[in-house]
């Protein structure tokens, strides 16, 4: 290492021991996406809010000789009426699992519960950004590798959107099936018309009885034998 190379890691030590170790509990936006910029897969995909996670980047931090490390930040739910956020750095810069050469795995420093108590933010279901940035000695992005995960309870989380619909793919049903063959669907139930129409019949007969009953009688003859 050339004595250029030697006293600038040095001027930068104080802010590299600063940023490493425990997450730093400030507001931190993320550089603007770059070419090279990737994915970042995290791991497990499922687990709680105690759940330390560990991401595995698409790609290595650049190979420029001066990107040394990474640190993680997390952007939360912008939830309305809310005055503080869920934002800042759960993991500071750190050498732990680097590489420039090949894809790596990140381990978070922090589960979002001890995130969430250190800057005294709760943890609340909706959508988390996290960003892995890939830095140099003085703290500059070089590459970005962002991903999501999502909470669907304040103690639970998952890498995919919850569905906002139910899937009723792997539910069985039935489906309707046309009438083949010399078979004869029969109906058991009688229709209404056929009913209306008994009823007209039974009253046209009714009053038919009525009147052969109200008939005038004709009376017999009466006088004399002779």
């Amino acid at each position: 290492m050339n004595s250029v190379k030697f006293i600038r890691r040095l001027a930068a030590g104080a802010v590299v021991f600063a940023a490493s170790g425990a997450a730093v509990a400030i507001p931190t936006v993320a550089a603007n996406a770059a070419p090279g910029d990737g994915t970042l897969s995290i791991t497990p995909p499922y687990g709680l809010v105690t759940t330390r996670m560990n991401g595995t980047t698409s790609a290595p931090c650049p190979n420029d000789h001066d990107t040394t490390g990474y640190n993680i930040v997390v952007a939360g739910p912008n939830v309305p009426g809310r005055t503080n956020e869920f934002v800042g750095t759960i993991s500071g810069t750190t050498p732990d699992g680097f590489s420039n050469t090949q894809p790596f795995k990140a381990p978070f420093a922090l589960s979002f519960g001890e995130f969430s108590n250190l800057i005294g933010v709760p943890v609340v279901p909706g959508k988390y950004d996290i960003t892995l940035r890939c830095v140099t000695d003085f703290s500059d992005v070089t590459r970005n590798f962002t991903t999501s995960v999502f909470f669907t309870s304040p103690q639970a989380y998952q890498i995919t959107a919850p569905s906002a619909t139910p899937d009723l793919s792997s539910e069985p049903h039935t489906e309707a099936q046309p009438l083949t063959g010399t078979g004869t669907a029969t109906n058991t139930s009688v229709p209404l018309r056929l009913i209306l129409l008994g009823s007209s019949i039974l009253l046209a007969v009714g009053l038919v009885v009525v009147v052969w009953l109200r008939r005038p009688r004709k009376r017999k003859p009466t006088g004399s034998r002779y």
